[in-house]
């Protein structure tokens, strides 16, 4: 199958956790299939309607730190605007405030030189040609997380990928459905997609993390295997590093609910 393969590398990034609202701010290991969705549309310019696209990624990272980051809590407050007309019939307010914001250091988890390998697939020809036309030439700034976590395209092109039983896994979620094949990996939680429209509405999914290297193979669940069954291929990038005789294993997701993803 063809799917458009797209290189990034940074300085910096972090993925917040949704829930924590004070004191010190983790980063998610892996980037969250939400941040995926917006980073394809910032790319193209536009929205992208999700049910039409299907993604997959290698993550690594070359260390971790924690910085010190200020958050702006916004408040309102409930006072009336007093005001007198200056003479000339020019406004002048002497107004009360009817906003205020407090400034309060967190200690924020901050992942050193991101490499992300973003894989895309569109049934619409067209579509995955505007994808690969946008990423050459992005309609807004290239981040990857946070606003000032800027990032570089080393690479856009589409590539062929394979089914093959000669697999392994790196870097990359997998559907919740695998968590029986394997006793490695941890469950995240993860945003799947927030409506652009209202930002509230979101949809939750659970994916089983797999930062480390774990291939493949007949036998019995482990750590660093994921157990297969006769005849158990998985979709394969030649171009990408073959360890072993093995080559890594593209998992496709979605943006919306997936029974796979189900407990």
């Amino acid at each position: 199958m063809k799917a458009l393969k797209v290189v990034m590398d940074g300085v910096t990034t972090s993925f917040r956790y949704p829930h924590f609202l004070a004191g010190s701010h983790p980063s998610l290991p892996l980037p969250p299939p939400s941040t995926i969705y917006g980073h394809v549309c910032s790319a193209l310019g536009s929205l992208v309607e999700p049910h039409a696209l299907r993604f997959a990624y290698m993550f690594a990272r070359g260390g971790t730190a924690d910085d010190i980051e200020h958050l702006h809590i916004i408040y309102e407050v409930l006072a009336g605007r007093r005001g007198r007309r200056r003479k000339g019939g020019a406004d002048h307010n002497n107004a009360a405030p009817n906003l205020r914001a407090q400034v309060g250091p967190v200690n924020r988890e901050v992942m050193l030189f991101p490499h992300l390998e973003l894989y895309i697939a569109a049934d619409d020809e067209a579509l995955l040609r505007r994808l690969r036309d946008g990423f050459e030439c992005p309609a807004y700034p290239v981040v990857l997380g946070r606003s000032q976590d800027l990032c570089s395209y080393k690479s856009v092109k589409v590539v062929s990928l394979e089914r093959s039983g000669l697999a392994y896994y790196e870097g990359t979620i997998l559907p919740w459905s695998y968590r029986l094949r394997t006793t490695g990996g941890f469950m995240l939680r993860m945003a799947a997609f927030i409506d652009p429209e209202e930002r509230r509405r979101v949809t939750w999914q659970d994916y089983l993390a797999f930062p480390e290297r774990a291939f493949l193979e007949a036998g019995t669940p482990s750590p660093h295997r994921v157990s297969a069954q006769d005849g158990d291929t998985e979709w394969v990038d030649p171009t990408a590093p073959i360890v072993g005789d093995k080559s890594r294993a593209v998992v496709w997701h979605s943006f919306h609910a997936s029974r796979d993803h189900a407990q």
